[in-house]
């Protein structure tokens, strides 16, 4: 199971996503349901650097696009 952090510039609305770890879909898909729920910004930056993303396909990214357009 992977982490997910969420840092929030407000000033420059912007949300900071750190991931590390072993990545599932389910670990972004329930970060998606807990972050769509408070605070959004108009801009993101993923910072993918730390995470293992091998487990992923082109499916389940297409998925969470859908589900969060």
């Amino acid at each position: 199971m992977g982490n997910i952090e969420t840092q929030l510039d407000l000033a420059n609305d912007l949300t900071i996503i750190t991931a590390d770890g072993k990545m599932s879909a389910s670990d972004f898909q329930k970060w998606t349901a807990s972050y769509y729920t408070g605070r959004v910004t108009s801009l993101a930056i993923w910072d993918l650097t730390r995470a293992d993303l091998s487990d992923i396909n082109s499916d389940d990214l297409r998925e969470d696009a859908v589900r969060t357009k």
